[in-house]
């Protein structure tokens, strides 16, 4: 396999775990608490219908919109063409660390990447899980596990 296949690989996967992390807190957190729609409960599914039906199909489609712009952004200056990264660029590194939190020697920034890939493998999972759960059940995840609404 040629070297540029296998960085356009890890990039997608950085970029689908770092989705799955935030999917899963979101799916999780608007079970107990949606400021923004408050009269959205119910499973995950049952929340993307009640805002359908609150906001209507601009909404949704808007929101589709805004994901197709930020992503043509994200590809405009990474990659050369569609499977090769542009030179100086690595998988999954943007430049932005605000707070300096991240490694500065070689081995633990490594190490740290290795944790975000397995972090984003388990958060993909388990955000399928949730849904499936609560598709087959009809009841939120966080109302099994008793933790109340706010």
């Amino acid at each position: 396999m040629e070297y540029y296949i296998l960085y356009r690989m890890r990039e997608a996967e950085i970029v689908h775990g770092r989705m799955a992390m935030l999917a899963i807190a979101g799916e999780l957190l608007a079970e107990i608490h949606h400021p923004v729609f408050p009269t959205a409960s119910g499973t995950a599914l049952e929340q993307f219908q009640a805002v359908g039906k609150l906001c209507g199909p601009m909404f949704l489609y808007g929101f589709m919109a805004h994901v197709h712009a930020q992503e043509a952004l994200r590809f405009s200056g990474r990659f050369k063409d569609r499977n090769t990264l542009a030179d100086g660029q690595e998988p999954g590194a943007y430049g932005w660390d605000p707070l300096g939190l991240g490694p500065k020697n070689e081995e633990a920034k490594a190490k740290r990447q290795n944790q975000e890939l397995n972090n984003g493998r388990l958060a993909m999972l388990a955000s399928l899980g949730v849904l499936a759960e609560e598709y087959k059940t009809g009841v939120p995840v966080m109302d099994k596990i008793g933790i109340p609404h706010f």
